[in-house]
């Protein structure tokens, strides 16, 4: 069968923070002249809480809860270092998550965290971004929970697939060819998916138009050849090899 996890939680920030972000906010209106600012706030009003304030204890559903809403908080300063100091408070807490005991679909989307704020870091020029994600990932392979060492080998593998490109001819090719036997399995998981078409949109992207569309090729006979791809096939309102077969006729005709 093809199993679905969420495990890229860049997609969510990134979404969240575009359609949140709008330019620069409005300026705080001053209180009237000769009148104190506390006048004009209501009586028994609560001041608002601390979005960065974590829940005690580790419940699932609260936690959960709470790291959803969190990464969905755009920054307060829509500015460089507005937002690197936003990036600054989520890595805290971010921390202070992975220290719990928590299940592992939540741990996986903590960790996808980390290495998302590591990146935007990096984006919005923090120098110092690119040392602390290589020490941060060599600290996750080796890490004795599955879910976190597992978590990062997959993010190893999206930099290398992004990086395709920058690859030798033979590198190509065997990044490919792993990228194909992946796919050749029982239990096909979004991931492998979501890897080859990454690769062929990276090769593309290259003007490497003709591996671009034997990689996809490849790939779709590998998944229609497998009993998850029959499966895939039937069960889906959208298949796997249209989707391939389209991508393989577009690349053709811009080739």
């Amino acid at each position: 069968m093809v199993r679905h996890r969420m495990w890229l939680v860049a997609a969510l920030v990134a979404a969240a923070w575009s359609a949140n972000v709008r330019g620069e906010e409005e300026a705080p209106k001053a209180p009237a002249a000769g009148k104190p600012a506390a006048a004009d706030a209501k009586e028994g009003v609560a001041k608002p809480s601390d979005p960065f304030a974590i829940p005690e204890g580790n419940d699932s559903k609260v936690l959960n809860l709470f790291f959803s809403r969190l990464m969905r908080t755009p920054p307060k300063v829509r500015t460089p270092e507005g937002i690197l100091e936003h990036i600054g408070k989520l890595s805290k807490v971010i921390d202070e998550l992975m220290t719990r005991e928590l299940d592992d679909t939540l741990m996986e989307q903590v960790v996808g965290g980390k290495f998302q704020m590591l990146q935007l870091r990096e984006h919005f020029g923090d120098e110092t971004a690119k040392k602390d994600l290589e020490a941060f990932t060599a600290a996750s392979l080796a890490d004795k929970r599955p879910v976190v060492s597992n978590f990062a080998k997959q993010m190893v593998k999206v930099q290398k697939i992004q990086g395709i490109a920058g690859l030798e001819p033979g590198e190509r090719k065997a990044l490919i060819a792993s990228l194909v036997t992946d796919l050749q399995t029982d239990e096909l998981t979004d991931e492998e998916i979501q890897f080859g078409i990454m690769a062929a949109d990276s090769l593309e992207e290259a003007e490497l138009n003709e591996e671009a569309v034997a990689a996809l090729d490849a790939m779709s006979k590998a998944v229609e050849a497998t009993k998850a791809g029959a499966f895939f096939f039937v069960e889906k309102p959208v298949k796997f090899e249209e989707l391939l077969a389209q991508q393989v006729s577009q690349m053709q005709a811009r080739a």
